[in-house]
């Protein structure tokens, strides 16, 4: 009988958590308010599930500190890759105007619901992925995975695309954070004209 009020109590404690998150949500979402996280297709429950008994992740024994560290390289690689792909599927995703369908105010908005991103991370990963289509060198090193998104991310900052080899040599030898101020240090040497130009012209 205690077991039963215990499992009673944690059912309407459910109930209402759920109540909650739906009620947190905009009056003006029309997404379907009674899933808040879209389960997979049986199909790609069964891919993910092959994909992780290939890895073989727990096999760790006999395996020296080198060969763990050389395979965390090519998994950063494969991962690089395959984020490359995913947002080249959210580009042209987001040129179809797919996301129109569920009611979104915007593929941004989409893809936080859909691919459980936080806005803010939807809304940088869709800014990547439409920003790859003028960057064919950079996109063709990332989905070999020979870049990070890290690194693609701070190239994709820069609106001059006539630097794109520019910042490509850059990033075989830089860091992630290296390359980022390198960036930095661009933006701002473009904005400086500018602004040095509009303080003459408010001299007298």
């Amino acid at each position: 009988a205690v077991r039963g009020l215990r499992n009673d109590h944690r059912e309407v404690r459910g109930r209402r958590a759920r109540d909650l998150r739906l009620r947190a949500l905009p009056a003006t979402t029309t997404f379907p308010r009674e899933r808040l996280a879209p389960r997979l297709t049986r199909p790609a429950r069964r891919s993910v599930r092959r994909g992780l008994q290939d890895t073989n992740m727990r096999s760790f024994e006999g395996r020296t500190t080198e060969q763990l560290g050389e395979e965390l390289a090519v998994l950063s690689a494969q991962l690089a890759s395959a984020l490359c792909r995913w947002l080249e599927l959210l580009a042209e995703f987001d040129r179809r105007g797919g996301w129109t369908a569920s009611g979104a105010r915007s593929c941004a908005q989409w893809v936080s619901w859909r691919c459980a991103l936080s806005p803010g991370a939807a809304r940088e990963h869709l800014r990547v992925a439409r920003a790859l289509g003028r960057l064919p060198r950079t996109t063709a090193l990332f989905a070999r995975g020979e870049l990070s998104y890290s690194k693609v991310r701070a190239i994709t900052r820069l609106q001059d695309v006539a630097r794109e080899d520019e910042l490509l040599a850059v990033a075989r030898d830089a860091t992630a954070g290296q390359l980022e101020r390198v960036v930095r240090g661009y933006r701002t040497s473009i904005r400086l004209p500018g602004r040095l130009s509009g303080s003459r012209r408010a001299q007298p």
